[in-house]
């Protein structure tokens, strides 16, 4: 049976690397970042013929039979572990493929291979640190011919996607059911967007208006610095002007003397955060916010944002000085977290937190 499952999961791999191989020979190949999309209908159409075409029965069957077995020898006081990132592979494609197949769904799916610099991962994929440690694996006969997958372009990444253009597609399911659904956020607005976007009618809409009191908020846009240095957050003239990191920290610095408590400072990335990592340590601007509050980074990983935000919210509520907070737009602590009272006495937003427009994903989102 272990061999009957190794044979599945190499013919269900080896099928996806052909897919992607055959479509990435179409992308054009002029650049460091290099990409092409389909609509994913007419792609799976053309693959028929080559017998690299998926079908949700394909992945659902063959994790549903590795359900059965494992069921059976945990029954037995066994387990069978398998190789937890080609299962993964395929438990993502099942989801994927769930949706595409319903009626109708097809048309918002497109298909992207895009090529990127590499970014310091290994320059091929090493079957043997998937598979070395599964003896029911023959190494004489098994994934002989994929021991070793080179990279289809040198020093670049390839990367397949598979992009939803309407997020209706996971509301309908979610919700086609239901008796009622009340949307509740602070950012829905503007409802019509939202209508169009979900394909849903909303019978009832409500709108509320702030609650604290004008005279307790203060809001305005800092332009220049006190050194009379225009402020222009875009990454390339940050790169060209590094004296830019040193007047904001300046400016942050002259905040944390007035302000009590909690303060958010958030950049538009993870490259900049970076950055003002090392700008604070080189002009020595860490030394002067310190006087004043606990410096705290955001981080990219969950479990260690999750204890950095506790040590912040500890820190405020138990010191008169309070900490200061470096976040990214759209990171862990951008969305979803509350930051009450204290927490939060100001919000430094630097620069505006606007998408790549060469995106692609974002392109095809305009043009669909």
């Amino acid at each position: 049976m272990f061999r009957q499952i190794s044979c599945l999961l190499q013919n269900f791999l080896e099928r996806l690397l052909q897919f992607l191989f055959k479509l990435a020979k179409d992308v054009p190949y002029n650049s460091e970042s290099d990409t092409k999309t389909w609509e994913l209908n007419d792609v799976l159409d053309k693959l028929k013929n080559d017998d690299l075409y998926f079908t949700y029965e394909d992945t659902y069957g063959f994790l549903a039979d590795i359900k059965e077995i494992r069921s059976h020898k945990l029954k037995n006081g066994l387990d069978l572990n398998l190789p937890h990132k080609s299962i993964f592979v395929i438990q993502r494609f099942r989801y994927f493929m769930k949706y595409f197949t319903y009626e109708g769904n097809q048309k918002f799916y497109k298909c992207n291979v895009s090529f990127e610099k590499s970014k310091g991962k290994k320059d091929s994929i090493d079957i043997d640190e998937e598979f070395g440690d599964y003896d029911f694996f023959d190494a004489e006969d098994l994934f002989t011919k994929y021991r070793q997958i080179n990279p289809i372009r040198p020093d670049l990444e390839a990367t397949l996607n598979f992009w939803c253009m309407s997020p209706s597609v996971a509301f309908k399911d979610a919700f086609e059911d239901s008796h009622s659904v009340i949307l509740a956020s602070g950012t829905l607005y503007p409802f019509q967007t939202l209508k169009t976007e979900l394909g849903f009618p909303f019978h009832s809409e409500m709108e509320g208006k702030q609650i604290i009191p004008d005279k307790q908020i203060f809001a305005t846009v800092v332009s220049k610095s006190s050194n009379n240095l225009t402020f222009k957050f875009t990454y390339k003239h940050m790169e060209k002007n590094p004296q830019l990191y040193f007047e904001l920290l300046q400016t942050i610095c002259d905040v944390c003397k007035i302000v009590p408590k909690g303060i958010l400072v958030f950049v538009s990335s993870y490259r900049i955060l970076n950055e003002i990592k090392e700008h604070m340590k080189s002009e020595n601007l860490k030394s002067d916010i310190e006087k004043h509050k606990k410096i705290f980074f955001e981080s990219n990983e969950s479990k260690i944002s999750e204890e950095i935000f506790n040590e912040y919210s500890h820190t405020i509520k138990n010191t008169s000085s309070g900490a200061i907070m470096f976040a990214v737009f759209r990171g862990k602590f951008s969305e979803g977290i509350d930051f009450p009272d204290d927490l939060a006495r100001c919000v430094i937003c630097v620069g505006i937190p606007c998408p790549n427009i060469k995106d692609e994903n974002l392109l095809q989102k305009k043009s669909f």
